[in-house]
C-alpha cells in the first residue's frame, strides 16, 4: 500500500485524549484529493508508564460540520500493551479488518479510541501546534456523544491504501450473421441456419463480372465491375 494523505511535521505537542474508561477520544479530519481504497492508518501513540489502556482502535468515519459522525466505516486495532512508552513514539500501524473506498473531495475523520481502558489512564498521541494542515482536529470526553475542536492542534497521521478499481469495462456483444452471393443475388442469415434473399439485391449484381465483397461495420461493401453497392 502507498501513503495517500498525511500530516507528518512538526512533532511538537502531545494529546492525551484516548482512554480514561473509554470516554476520551481524539479525531483528525482529512479530505482525499483522489479516490482510493484505504486499508490502514498510522499514528504516533505511546502507552503510559503505568495502568492499562486496553485495546486501542483507529477508525474512519464520515463527518458533519468538520467533526466525526455515524459509526465506523473501517476500523483497526492493536493491544495497548504492545505500544512503547518511549517519548516520542514511532509510527503505529492500524490495519483495517475491511478496506473502504474513499471519495475525492469528501471529508472523513480519523478517530482514535479505546476499549477496556482503566479509569484516568490514556494513551498519548503525537501532534503539532499551529501547523498549516487544513483538516480540523479535536476530542471527546464522553465516549463520542459530543465533540470539541482543538484550538490549533493537528494529529500526525498517514493513510495507506491502493488505487480504487475503475468501473469495469462492459463486455462487448458481437452478433454474427452468414451472408453470401450467388445467382446474381445477395443472401443473408435471417435466423439461425436459415438463409434469405435480400430483395434489394435482385437485378443489381452480375456474378459473371469481377466481384469483390467485404463485410465491415455490420454492412457488406460490394465492388461488382463498375457497380459499387453497400
Amino acid at each position: 500500500m502507498a501513503v495517500y494523505d498525511s500530516h507528518l511535521t512538526p512533532n511538537d505537542t502531545e494529546v492525551s485524549y484516548c482512554g480514561d474508561s473509554d470516554n476520551d477520544r481524539t479525531f483528525q479530519c482529512f479530505t482525499p484529493s483522489v479516490n482510493y481504497t484505504i486499508g490502514s492508518v498510522d499514528i504516533k501513540i505511546r502507552k503510559p508508564a503505568t495502568g492499562s489502556i486496553g485495546t486501542v482502535k483507529v477508525a474512519i468515519r464520515a463527518t458533519s460540520s468538520n467533526q466525526p459522525t455515524g459509526s465506523d466505516l473501517a476500523v483497526g486495532s492493536v493491544l495497548g500493551s504492545s505500544l512503547t512508552t518511549d517519548n516520542p513514539p514511532d509510527w503505529v500501524n492500524f490495519s483495517f479488518s475491511a478496506s473502504y473506498d474513499l471519495t475525492s473531495g469528501t471529508e472523513y475523520a480519523i478517530v482514535a479510541y479505546t476499549s477496556g481502558a482503566d479509569v484516568g489512564i490514556t494513551g498519548i498521541i503525537e501532534g503539532s501546534v499551529g501547523s498549516s494542515y487544513s483538516g480540523n482536529a479535536g476530542y471527546s470526553d464522553n465516549g463520542g456523544s459530543t465533540w470539541n475542536n482543538f484550538a490549533a492542534t493537528d494529529i500526525l497521521f498517514r493513510t495507506n491504501g491502493t488505487a480504487t478499481a475503475g468501473v469495469p469495462v462492459t463486455e462487448a456483444y458481437v452478433a454474427k450473421k452468414l451472408w453470401g452471393i450467388g445467382s446474381d443475388e445477395l443472401w443473408y442469415e435471417s435466423s439461425s441456419g436459415t438463409m434469405a434473399q435480400l430483395a434489394a439485391s435482385v437485378g443489381q449484381l452480375d456474378t459473371t463480372d469481377f466481384l469483390t465483397a467485404v463485410e465491415a461495420y455490420g454492412k457488406v461493401f460490394i465492388a461488382n465491375g463498375t457497380k459499387l453497392k453497400v
